[in-house]
């Protein structure tokens, strides 16, 4: 027969896992924020950004797999640090992601960027790749300290990597789905119209055409013309 959902089993896992976060709990913090941060930065922002793109630039037309490549290229670079450098203050690294996560946000919003052509998009996808070194670094150092800080019994350090991990998948889906509502609203214009936002772009498609990175032809397909 069915057990019931309060059976002692269920009642005991659930306390192992709060006496589990209990000890890893400021750490796993850090990790869920950073993943969160991350997938807000993308897919979320850099998909609004990149739709901004000139077709007609092979950077810029695949500008969004690129930024992908480079944010694991970051990852995968930072994931080797913890051999010989640690970071205990891994809160650090937080803080740090969220400023790239406001960065990206208000670059998705103007446009500034995306607006010089392929010069901005290199920026970009430079910016992706500094954004996988914090993501990276965060994700060894917060999985190392689970397993080797001072004070966390031995029987809480896998449960806590465990239970971390769960959290962390719950925070990439709010991330995700908070991007759907960003772009029912803040990006409504740049989504919807695939391009150049009315509110703050026009001034960008200005500095991208005092560089000579935006042919004025496009300012007519932007609705920015004379």
């Amino acid at each position: 027969a069915p057990r019931p959902c309060g059976c002692p089993e269920t009642r005991l896992a659930c306390a192992a896992a709060r006496e589990a976060l209990r000890h890893t709990g400021a750490v796993a913090a850090n990790l869920v924020l950073v993943y969160a941060l991350e997938y807000e930065i993308y897919p979320g922002f850099v998909d609004v950004d990149t739709r901004r793109a000139d077709p007609a630039s092979p950077l810029q037309a695949s500008a969004y797999t690129l930024a992908w490549l480079c944010y694991n290229v970051g990852v995968t670079v930072a994931r080797t640090s913890v051999a010989f450098c640690r970071v205990r203050r891994v809160w650090v690294l937080t803080v740090l992601q969220g400023c790239n996560c406001a960065l990206a946000f208000l670059e998705a919003r103007t446009g500034r960027l995306a607006a010089l052509g392929d010069p901005g998009f290199a920026c970009i996808l430079a910016f992706m790749a500094w954004v996988g070194c914090l993501g990276g670094a965060s994700y060894v150092n917060c999985v190392w300290l689970m397993n080797h800080k001072e004070g966390v019994p031995d029987e809480a350090r896998e449960l806590g990597v465990n239970v971390a991990f769960a959290l962390v998948n719950v925070g990439i889906m709010a991330a995700t789905a908070l991007s759907i509502v960003w772009n029912k609203t803040v990006f409504a214009d740049v989504v919807q119209g695939g391009g150049l936002s009315a509110a703050g772009d026009a001034a960008a498609a200005a500095t991208g055409l005092a560089a000579g990175a935006v042919d004025p032809r496009r300012l007519a397909e932007w609705g920015l013309a004379g």
